[in-house]
């Protein structure tokens, strides 16, 4: 059982709700072209037999720590004032529901 992020309990408070769906998270973050510059992305997928692919945006309420594969569940919500250059999509965490050590 996944532990609840309180950053989607205040979402829900302030009627920012979305459909929530799982993801995969990759044990670490990649260098990418995000916008105004380089910055490091999030490898995800929806399901493990998928390729991985980049997330620019953050995970919200996510304390991501390199090594670790995880299995959130997050909320996925229209950003009403999409910076430029972004999908307009945020994702804010859920629960953590699977974390996996990962042998380098």
């Amino acid at each position: 059982q996944g532990v609840s992020s309180a950053a989607s309990d205040v979402y829900k408070r302030q009627g920012q709700v979305g459909p929530t769906k799982l993801v995969y998270v990759n044990a670490e973050r990649v260098p990418c072209n995000a916008g105004a510059g380089r910055t490091t992305c999030y490898q995800v997928r929806d399901s493990q037999s998928q390729p991985w692919q980049l997330w620019y945006g953050d995970i919200t309420g996510f304390n991501f720590q390199p090594g670790i594969r995880y299995r959130l569940r997050v909320v996925e919500i229209k950003d009403p004032n999409p910076p430029a250059d972004t999908s307009g999509l945020r994702w804010v965490l859920d629960a953590v529901v699977e974390q996996e050590i990962v042998r380098r």
